[in-house]
């Protein structure tokens, strides 16, 4: 018993030592749809397509690919339109208070289950044409 507790807990360790985070200070997105700040994003690089949903299918029956919803709520200067392409930073939190910005309720039916706070990324150089 304690040989297999031995090899499952060396096995555990080794496989968390050989992930490599990915650097995601300057992930290329294209704004889809918003509301109340309420977004959602699909991923452009194809190094990033892990953050996102491979597959979704909104309520009205249209395919979204390599999206995640995220919340845009409390960006007030240079706010994205919808079909813009710019740069983000996944943030492992929200940097910014949400009790300190104005939101309304609205929501949509549905959205991504994968979700991420993100930052407006700079220094990132220009985002491709739109897609």
């Amino acid at each position: 018993m304690k040989y297999i507790l031995l090899l499952s807990l060396t096995v555990f360790i080794w496989s968390c030592q050989n992930e490599e985070p990915i650097s995601t200070t300057c992930v290329e997105i294209k704004l889809i749809d918003e509301i109340c700040g309420n977004a959602i994003v699909e991923v452009l690089d194809t190094k990033y397509f892990d953050l996102a949903e491979p597959t979704f299918v909104r309520t009205d029956g249209t395919i979204l690919k390599n999206v995640f919803s995220t919340s845009l709520a409390c960006i007030k200067d240079n706010k994205p339109a919808i079909g813009s392409i710019f740069y983000v930073e996944i943030a492992p939190s929200s940097s910014i208070a949400y009790s300190e910005c104005i939101q309304c309720l609205a929501i949509f039916d549905s959205m991504p289950a994968k979700f991420h706070y993100v930052n407006l990324a700079k220094n990132c150089g220009e985002p491709s044409s739109e897609r």
